[in-house]
């Protein structure tokens, strides 16, 4: 089986790839989306009285938004390992954003690495499905 894997921020799709003429050219197997923490974050921060006071004084909407960054790579990286654990791919090809891209692969094991085919560092999660195996050709 060859896999094709697309994440970003947001989360990893995870697509069976087949170039033989009697199967459909791609096909989704998995799909994982992270939580979204977006919103106002009157609504996530408030004080005991649910006051929300202060705010940009301690600097909290930016350690909020490094954590939730990390949050989301965490879990794209759990997820990749997760499908890579289950599929057992022969060969599989990774596009993501390079923060992630870089993340996501140093977590892996020299196992799963060995069947890398082609890495991209590209966001293609919204590329619909059957152009997505046109930009891991051009490579």
């Amino acid at each position: 089986m060859n896999l094709l894997i697309v994440a970003d921020r947001g989360g990893l799709k995870a697509f069976k790839t087949s170039k033989e003429p009697d199967e459909k050219g791609i096909e989704l197997l998995e799909e994982f989306l992270v939580e979204d923490d977006r919103g106002l974050y009157k609504d996530k921060v408030t004080d005991q009285a649910g006051n929300f006071r202060h705010w940009g004084a301690t600097g909290e909407k930016a350690t909020i938004d490094l954590e939730n960054e990390h949050r989301a790579l965490r879990k794209v990286t759990h997820d990749l390992i997760m499908v890579l654990k289950k599929y057992q791919p022969a060969s599989w090809s990774f596009a993501a954003p390079t923060e992630i891209n870089n993340a996501s692969l140093d977590a892996l094991d020299d196992d799963m690495k060995k069947h890398l085919r082609h890495n991209l560092k590209k966001d293609l999660m919204n590329i619909p499905p059957r152009d997505l195996m046109s930009h891991f050709e051009k490579k």
